[in-house]
């Protein structure tokens, strides 16, 4: 509680401080709180590591070594624990045979982990209840020295709703940086306005809490997400709002992501009063994320798009085409003799072939063209906006390029390469399969007819 100057005053001089008996048994109630709040984090450790062992069990044998180090580190967090101790010897049993490729064995694994990782959620429960129980314990004794050291002179209305209203926004305080101490933590007016900001906003964005109290809502939200965000947190009024990812600009004017979780909270109307954000920095992992996605639709040695990549944003532009009356040509490129260039000069020469003749296709089409590898020797592109009379004059730039780079003569070897065309007029109807179907037939006939066919 806080008491003014003429609080004090009227109810008098505080005679008499709390004795150190109930100062021994705050420090008592804190060390407990501290000490099981310990524990809680021992046991996010112990099932961190289980988690980790569990993704790279599913992977066996190939993940050997992070299984390894899994239950490695398993072993030395569950020191204390004499029934997930007796379980490391059948984890390692089990962990021998299945990186010698044993599959029964790799699913047993994950089932004792599994087992092992529900044994460790149900210690988890009873150490959050047990946290939970030494904290209100702690804030208890807390309250009791503030009311002794200050009296209970004033009414007992007063003093009543005082402290269920200051009880209410400690304990919401209290729980909301027990759960992220190190993350952004604002108080928010019911219109967005910042009240409150953690000073570990300084280290996160760049702001003190000074000038993030300043700041109009919205002022720090990426423009493309802005809107939603807004609309969001004008719902906060009606429910709790889930997690959302989003972006927030540093002092230094780049983006970092952040995951925000936003916490309403009501007056005794129902009306509400204020609300919470907790805001977790991460950047680095949704980073990984969308390289991870880029990776799923990039061919590795060339950069251009894979197979999967090509059938994602051909198809999209294919529909876009039909809705719009636009003409596409699809080019289906085989590079030939590749099998001769692994045979005679190795498959290093291959791949270096394959990514010249990438190259080849990048100085063909344009930007705004999806180019891909479909996998081996096999090329495709999509162009859009293309009449009848210009697939002969992509098919002439393509082997232009061609010659340009073997008149430069800086390989072992020369490029070649056939080529089928498939055009979707504008304002005709043809499926994409069909256009690839088309493509790639006629590069082949090509391919039959050209006279060095035996060579390659």
């Amino acid at each position: 509680m806080y008491y003014t100057e003429s609080d004090t005053w009227r109810v008098g001089p505080v005679r008499r401080f709390p004795s150190f008996s109930a100062f021994g048994a705050l420090a008592f109630a804190v060390l407990r709180m501290v000490d099981a709040y310990e524990w809680l984090v021992h046991t996010s450790d112990v099932r961190v590591a289980l988690s980790r062992t569990l993704s790279a069990a599913e992977e066996l044998p190939g993940a050997c070594p992070r299984t390894t180090a899994g239950v490695e580190a398993f072993a030395r967090l569950t020191t204390d624990s004499t029934s997930q101790q007796a379980r490391l010897p059948t984890f390692r049993a089990l962990r021998d045979r299945a990186c010698a490729g044993d599959a029964a064995s790799r699913r047993e694994l994950v089932r004792d982990l599994e087992d092992a990782d529900a044994a460790e959620i149900q210690l988890l429960g009873v150490r959050r209840a047990r946290l939970r129980r030494d904290a209100l314990a702690a804030f208890a004794v807390f309250v009791a020295n503030l009311a002794a050291a200050f009296g209970l002179a004033l009414s007992a209305v007063r003093a009543r709703r005082r402290a269920v209203t200051e009880l209410r926004e400690s304990e919401e305080r209290f729980r909301l940086l027990a759960e992220s101490a190190t993350d952004l933590t604002r108080v928010h007016a019911p219109d967005g306005s910042y009240l409150y900001a953690t000073p570990s906003c300084e280290r996160l964005l760049g702001y003190t809490p000074a000038e993030m109290l300043a700041m109009p809502v919205g002022e720090l939200f990426h423009p493309d997400e802005r809107e939603e965000l807004l609309a969001a947190i004008a719902a906060v009024a009606r429910n709790a709002a889930p997690p959302v990812t989003h972006r927030l600009r540093r002092k230094t004017g780049e983006y970092r992501w952040f995951e925000t979780q936003t916490h309403p909270i009501f007056d005794a109307r129902g009306k509400l009063d204020r609300y919470y954000t907790t805001s977790r920095d991460v950047h680095d992992r949704v980073e990984a994320q969308q390289k991870l996605e880029r990776l799923t639709v990039t061919d590795e040695l060339t950069s251009l798009h894979n197979r999967r990549g090509f059938v994602m944003l051909a198809g999209h532009e294919h529909l876009l085409a039909l809705r719009q009356g636009r003409g596409l040509l699809l080019v289906y490129a085989d590079l030939d003799g590749l099998k001769r260039i692994n045979d005679e000069l190795g498959h290093d020469r291959g791949d270096e072939a394959i990514r010249d003749f990438a190259q080849v296709m990048r100085k063909t089409f344009r930007a705004s063209d999806v180019v891909a590898r479909l996998g081996g020797d096999e090329f495709a592109a999509l162009a859009f906006d293309v009449a009848d009379h210009q697939s002969g004059v992509v098919e002439a730039r393509m082997r232009s390029a061609v010659d340009a780079f073997n008149e430069r003569g800086e390989r072992p070897y020369r490029l070649s390469a056939s080529v089928g065309c498939a055009l979707l007029p504008p304002g005709a109807h043809r499926t994409l399969d069909d256009l690839v179907a088309e493509a790639d037939k006629k590069m082949y006939e090509r391919k039959r007819a050209r006279p060095d066919r035996a060579a390659r």
